[in-house]
């Protein structure tokens, strides 16, 4: 004699209850899939949600804000570049990303061109070697770009 194991779900499941032991049964099941489902959405609900005090930030208020706080630390189109980079980051991580600009100044940081970089990083020969070991973020119509520090 073989042991056989069917897993029945949904209707199936119902169905299979019901006529086994009756309404009552029945009855007790859906009643305990039920809660299962709404513990199950309330506990989604809570690691989905943001808490705390947030605030949206526009492109142009990350840039005013950043240079209030930290004015000397990126360029205006760098600051753009960030607010790029950050905002498409988040939407991939399906996650807001705090506004810390000490944590991003700690986190980034500008170069106007690839030989300052090699003055703080003499071990990377050319732009394949530097985008191999971090994020760099390229500033339009410049030679400059922003890497994630490493």
């Amino acid at each position: 004699m073989s042991n056989l194991t069917i897993a029945l779900e949904g209707k199936e499941l119902e169905e299979y209850i019901a006529k086994r032991f009756g309404k009552k049964e029945h009855k007790e099941y859906m009643n305990k899939q039920r809660l299962n489902r709404e513990k199950q959405m309330k506990t989604s609900e809570l690691q989905t949600k943001t808490y705390g005090i947030v605030d949206t930030l526009t492109r142009f208020r990350f840039v005013d804000e950043f240079q209030k706080i930290r004015p000397n630390n990126f360029s205006y189109e760098g600051l753009h570049a960030l607010f790029d980079y950050l905002e498409e980051l988040s939407y991939d991580i399906g996650e807001p990303i705090e506004f810390d600009p000490i944590s991003i100044c700690c986190d980034f940081r500008e170069y106007e061109s690839f030989k300052q970089l090699q003055e703080d990083y003499e071990n990377i020969i050319d732009f394949a070697d530097l985008e191999e070991h971090t994020t760099v973020i390229r500033l339009e119509d410049s030679d400059g770009f922003i890497i994630q520090q490493f």
